[in-house]
């Protein structure tokens, strides 16, 4: 049973195969769909330092608690829209509560396995935006998932890039791009 200053169990029993501490707890909205849960599992296998939480009951107080006890930097939550991802929503753990961040809406998802791409990348720590029309959402990126923006492309990192007036947010390094692909209409 989860007390109120107490991390869930299964969530401890996570961590403790983890040589660093978490950076990003990543959730989702009460009940989310299977497409849902595998964004989530995508992201955490992307975002250096994300790990994922199964929300079940926990009430934003409860999520926020959790939060400021493992001293994560943000708790990124992903709302639903009609069963797909809708908006990721970006708070930072506070004394006083979640205070928010920032809000991406996403207009579509592409999932890793829906790629079938052979490159990996995993534990991107930055953002670069090919433009500079870019810069808005390249920042609204770096500071939903507490990364650094970059002014050159270096290591694995998010791209941001606009095609038809929607922006993508591609996972990226030297050897390709892999997935999940974030479309986003800020």
């Amino acid at each position: 049973m989860f007390h109120d200053e107490e991390v869930p169990f299964r969530l401890l029993r996570l961590l403790r195969n983890r040589s660093e501490r978490p950076l990003i707890l990543l959730t989702s909205s009460h009940r989310p769909s299977r497409r849902t849960r595998s964004f989530i599992k995508d992201l955490e296998a992307t975002i250096y330092g994300a790990v994922r939480l199964t929300r079940g009951h926990l009430s934003m107080d409860e999520l926020g608690v959790i939060a400021r006890r493992l001293s994560v930097e943000r708790l990124v939550m992903l709302m639903e829209r009609k069963g797909n991802p809708g908006i990721i929503v970006s708070f930072r753990p506070e004394e006083r509560g979640l205070v928010e961040v920032t809000r991406l809406p996403i207009v579509g998802v592409t999932l890793r396995r829906e790629l079938r791409s052979r490159v990996q990348v995993n534990g991107c720590r930055g953002v670069y935006g090919v433009s500079e029309r870019t810069f808005k959402v390249v920042d609204d990126v770096a500071k939903a998932f507490a990364l650094q923006v970059l002014s050159e492309p270096v290591g694995n990192y998010l791209e941001v890039r606009e095609e038809e007036g929607v922006y993508l947010i591609v996972p990226r390094n030297e050897k390709g791009f892999s997935g999940p692909i974030i479309r986003v209409k800020p």
